[in-house]
């Protein structure tokens, strides 16, 4: 897939270099970059580390190129609102990082149209934090510090930092956070800062739910709890040291939501409940129906009962909270003796004989002593084995079609 990427972004360069500018078309001024906020010494060892690798591989160079220069006609062409931009950038590959870093910090791409521009920013910005690669914190920390920046940048490098799950990416997280002083970079910050799943930034998360009394930074903060506590997204993660302390801070931290605030609040955290999905909930709930009034016990019943039935914990998230005890008493539970009638015999086993063929693995299914018939859940099976004992099935080579009577002709002829 790489490689197919490759040279598709190779050859889009080469067109992109090959061609001149549309005429007619508005184009804007390159994009500032932000080694203006970066230190000197960090700037001249981003400097040097592109210059190396366009030397190392400079067709990562032209295939970054290409596909920047064509995102406003893929743009024009999708479907929905935007294409997958940041996508096809990270799947190139960690190759594709210094040349992203140098069109967001050193020199911006040239030629495109002033209303492509942000968004395709914001798209660098997303498919370097994709990478995951510590290299590009300085430049992201740049960014992320700005606070000329706008609400959607602001959030795409918030997820971007966050996506590096470092102490020292929810350091500078919830850094930014406390000195923030505008309500929209307030927010973005809080919107994007639930990818960073480490216990300080959950703690942050929930001491600003807590706290603040604005609707839509409250809403904010909740839908970030719910990624942050994310059941699934733990399955997968690398390091889930964190991983209870972590969902339990974001379900206490929800309850309490759910019982002070209404509406769309309330909503929001009765779904991130379900998405974090932590066992302490039911108690939690419990505990929080104690002194409430009758219209909030009532709706925490609501709340317990959704959980009980909750549609993100399926069969696999129930086999995931068994207790050790109960997964050794799945293991050790002793394996059904196969019964010799438990389930009818092929066609192949007949003509070849009993033992000239291994039994199927229906055959595996114990005999239980209905009518000395073998169960195994399929009725039409199970009643022919009944009736094979009595009446055993010819092989199929004896089997013999009843001849049909010849078909009469028409006659079309003069009588």
């Amino acid at each position: 897939m790489n490689k197919k990427l490759l040279a598709f972004g190779l050859s889009l360069g080469l067109t992109c270099l090959g061609g001149a500018a549309t005429p007619g078309v508005a184009t804007a001024a390159p994009m500032s970059p932000a080694a203006f906020r970066m230190p000197t010494k960090s700037f001249a060892e981003l400097s040097a580390q592109i210059a190396k690798a366009r030397t190392v591989d400079p067709r990562a160079f032209v295939s970054v190129n290409g596909i920047v220069s064509h995102a406003p006609e893929a743009d024009a062409r999708a479907r929905g609102r935007k294409a997958p931009v940041a996508l096809y950038l990270a799947k190139l590959g960690p190759s594709a990082l210094m040349p992203m870093l140098e069109l967001l910090a050193v020199d911006a791409p040239r030629g495109i149209p002033a209303e492509s521009a942000p968004g395709l920013r914001r798209d660098l910005i997303e498919a370097v934090g994709l990478l995951k690669d510590a290299r590009a914190l300085p430049v992201l920390y740049a960014i992320l510090d700005d606070t000329t920046e706008d609400a959607a940048t602001v959030r795409t490098v918030t997820e971007a930092v966050a996506r590096m799950g470092t102490d020292e990416a929810a350091t500078r997280i919830v850094g930014a956070l406390d000195a923030s002083k505008d309500a929209d970079r307030t927010r973005s910050i809080l919107a994007g800062m639930g990818e960073c799943r480490r216990l300080r930034v959950a703690d942050a998360l929930a001491s600003r739910l807590r706290s603040t009394t604005d609707e839509a930074t409250a809403r904010a903060a909740t839908r970030s709890l719910g990624r942050a506590g994310n059941a699934w997204a733990w399955t997968t993660a690398a390091d889930r040291r964190d991983e209870a302390k972590i969902r339990e801070t974001a379900a206490r931290a929800l309850v309490d939501a759910y019982v002070r605030r209404d509406g769309e609040a309330r909503y929001a955290a009765s779904n991130a409940l379900m998405v974090v999905d932590a066992p302490e909930t039911p108690a939690l709930v419990a505990e929080a129906k104690k002194g409430a009034s009758p219209e909030t016990a009532k709706a925490l019943d609501t709340l317990a009962a959704r959980f009980a039935r909750n549609p993100t914990h399926p069969l696999a998230a129930r086999r995931r909270h068994r207790t050790a005890e109960q997964r050794g008493a799945l293991r050790a539970e002793p394996t059904p003796a196969r019964g010799p009638d438990a389930h009818p015999p092929s066609g192949a086993a007949l003509r070849a004989g009993p033992d000239a063929h291994p039994p199927s693995g229906a055959a595996r299914f114990a005999h239980d002593g209905r009518s000395g018939a073998g169960f195994c859940g399929n009725v039409r099976a199970c009643a022919f084995a009944s009736r094979s004992r009595s009446s055993p099935s010819p092989p199929a080579r004896e089997r013999r079609r009843r001849p049909r009577p010849p078909r009469a002709r028409r006659h079309t002829g003069p009588r």
